[in-house]
């Protein structure tokens, strides 16, 4: 996953600190591995030095996941903005969010659509 746009001018990743400053639960491991999916998390990028944050989701639901064109001018991702778990493709400004694809099997690897 490519998390460092091209130049390495900005950073990109998602977070859920604008829902609260604690971190959300842990998941219960009890039956296995979880990955757990918080409705809290957006997609942002950032300097390097943390300076300049910019949300770049702003739909409810998860939005995490995401991963950056080699050109630095796409992002893909996995949202659950549709009421399911779902790759979606957007600019790296986060404008002309698009679901390139609706077939099932192919919801939660965003870096082949890269």
């Amino acid at each position: 996953m490519r998390l460092l746009f091209p130049g390495g001018d900005r950073i990109l990743f998602s977070s859920t600190h604008e829902a609260s400053v604690e971190c959300p639960p842990r998941p219960d491991y009890s039956h296995g591995y979880v990955w757990p999916i918080y409705n809290t998390y957006n997609i942002y990028t950032a300097k390097p030095d943390g300076s300049d944050l910019r949300k770049l989701t702003n739909t409810p639901g998860y939005n995490a996941e995401s991963t950056i064109s080699r050109d630095g001018k796409k992002i893909t991702f996995t949202s659950t903005r549709n009421g399911d778990i779902d790759i979606y493709i957007m600019n790296a400004d986060g404008s002309d969010v698009r679901q390139p694809d609706t077939r099932a099997g192919l919801r939660r690897r965003p870096f082949l659509f890269l």
